[in-house]
Parts: C-alpha cells; structure tokens; sequence
C-alpha cells in the first residue's frame, strides 16, 4: 500500500468515525474524496423529484449548489439512469455532459461515482480536477467506491429518520396527523394567527353510530370508512388546513385565515363528501385573540355535545372565545396526553 492510498484509507476512517456519531457525514465525504483524489471540487448529488441537486460539496461557488442539475444530459443524469461509474478524461468534449455545468464548475475531467442503496442509485459522488487528466488508477477508485458506501450509509439512514418522523406524526389508519402531532402543530397555528392577527377556527368532528356500523359490518369495514372519510375531507380542505383523527372515530380541525367562509360552510362541505349512509355531528368555534388551545378544545367540545343532543347529523357553533374566558368540559380536553 502506497502513501497516498494508505491516506485515502485514513479519510474514509474519518468518514467512518463520523456515521458511527450518528452526525451528517455528507461535507466530510465530499472533503475525503476531494483530498484523495487531488481533485479541484467534489459534489454529493441527490434526486429532488424531477431533478437532482448538490447536497454537499467543497471547492464550488454558491451558484452552483443552487441550481438544478438535469435528469438528461448531464453526468449526474447519465450515472442514476445507467447506474455506472463514469470518468470523462476531457469533459469539454465529452457530449454526455452539461456543458453549461462543464464551464460554471470551471472542469477539464470529471469521475461520477453512483452511491447504491438496496441495488438502487440514490446519489452520485461527482469529482471534477481543473484540467484534463488520465484515468485514474485502481486503488483511486476503489477509495472512492469505498466513500461512494459510505454515503449510501448516510442516505439510507437520513431516508429511515425522515420515516419514523413521519410515522410519529401520522395516524397510520387514515394518513391524516395524530393526535399528538395535532396537540403540537395546532398549538403553533394559534400561536401564529395570535401573532399576525389572523382569524382561527376550530371543530371536533364524530362519524354517527360508528360502533354499530362496526359492530353490524364488521372492523374491515369500518376501518375503510374511516380511510374513506379522511381521503374525502382532506379532498375538500386547504393545504394549509390542518385535520387530524384524535381517537377511534373522533378528527379535529383547525382553519386559520379561513376568509370569507365560516367553519360551519366548512364542515357542512365534508358532511357532504362523507361516503354514502354515514353521517357526523360537529362542534366548532371561534378564537379571538390569543387563546390556549385547550380552551378552544373545551368550547367546541361543548359544542358537539350539544349538536349530537340533538339528533344526528347536526352542527352547532360555540360563542366565540375571546382571551382569558374561563370554560368547563364535560369530556378530556383533546390537546393534554
């Protein structure tokens, strides 16, 4: 083992060291790869929907991390479509890449290297040398196959995190938040729309006879009607909109800056999505001013105990609730664990 292989191996050590932190070890792969290689830049590419970005790298101006780099022609494109490695000895001549990227990058050669994950190509790790060179020798590439790993290591564990945070926050029957990602995000919603003076409403929502439907069709069936009823509602909601499942047939729903439409519009709208022969009853109510959300929670709360006193299907709004109002419940307010 030579000098400059025996360093290459201490960088991909200090890569190594780094996932083993559990720290992003993107820049300290693009920094190893570019000191192995004696290259100019080094770049860690990423697919973002349609097209690819620049998530780390060392040696390039801020220009070129923001720009999009394109699926077709470019190197980048080329390595995810063909899953290769690929080294172009002169790039200006080379007519599978972006010339325009070419010339940005400043790029005589360039080596793009796919990062794999689960037999899928998931990244690329692109290094480029100011002027035209040979190909690199074998211990070179295999150092970069090696640091090329090590991304696939950091990619699949970000791509784990952003999925148990999701699932943290999703109620798995119905897609919508859970409960406790609706005591947090509704939470912050008030706090904003106190803070720019924005109009906020909230309702409780219970699908009608629920447990009978269940107990007559049987769970299977049940559970459809809840994804059903979600799809639908979500279908009728602004993005912005938040909506959540908070118990077996319970959602709440928080609009803030709903202009021009009161909530009971609204939530007659999703009684009119709900599949056919089910039925809801809902309380809803007003927030003026900055207000806690259990507060809020205990009024519409109330409110739906009187819409369901009255028959089925029924919707009934609660006085509005102004700051420092004092309110009793009859049931757990929604936002306490």
């Amino acid at each position: 083992m030579d000098r400059t292989e025996a360093d290459g191996l201490g960088h991909a050590l200090a890569v190594a060291r780094m996932l083993a932190t559990g720290a992003d070890p993107r820049a300290t792969i693009c920094d190893a790869a570019r000191r192995v290689a004696a290259a100019d830049w080094t770049a860690l590419v990423e697919r973002d929907e349609d097209a690819l970005r620049i998530t780390a790298a060392e040696g390039l101006c801020q220009g070129v991390l923001r720009g999009a780099i394109g699926l077709e022609r470019s190197g980048s494109g080329h390595a995810f479509a063909s899953g290769d490695a690929r080294f172009s000895p002169d790039a200006a001549a080379d007519p599978l890449l972006d010339q325009r990227l070419v010339a940005a990058t400043g790029s005589g050669a360039v080596l793009h290297q796919p990062v794999r994950h689960s037999g899928s190509v998931v990244g690329v790790l692109v290094v480029g040398w100011a002027q035209p060179r040979r190909r690199p020798e074998a211990s070179l590439w295999r150092l970069l196959e090696l640091l090329a790993l090590y991304a696939a290591i950091a990619l699949e564990r970000d791509s784990l995190v952003a999925t148990l945070a999701v699932e943290a926050r999703t109620d798995p029957l119905t897609g919508l938040a859970n409960r406790r990602h609706w005591q947090d995000q509704a939470a912050r919603d008030l706090r904003r729309a106190s803070r720019h003076g924005l109009a906020a409403t909230l309702a409780l929502i219970d699908l009608d006879d629920f447990k009978r439907f269940n107990d007559t069709y049987g769970h299977a069936a049940g559970d459809e009607l809840l994804r059903t009823t979600a799809a639908n509602w979500r279908a009728q909601l602004r993005e912005s909109d938040l909506l959540a499942r908070v118990g077996g047939d319970e959602f709440a729903l928080l609009a803030v800056a709903n202009v021009g439409e009161d909530l009971d519009v609204v939530v007659e709208r999703l009684r009119a999505a709900l599949p056919p022969g089910a039925s809801c009853s809902a309380g809803w109510v007003a927030a003026g001013g900055d207000v806690d959300l259990d507060q809020l929670t205990i009024r519409a709360d109330a409110a739906l105990y009187r819409a369901k006193g009255a028959g089925k299907g029924r919707v009934a709004a609660a006085d509005p609730l102004m700051p420092g109002a004092q309110t009793t419940s009859r049931r757990r307010p929604l936002s306490t664990s």
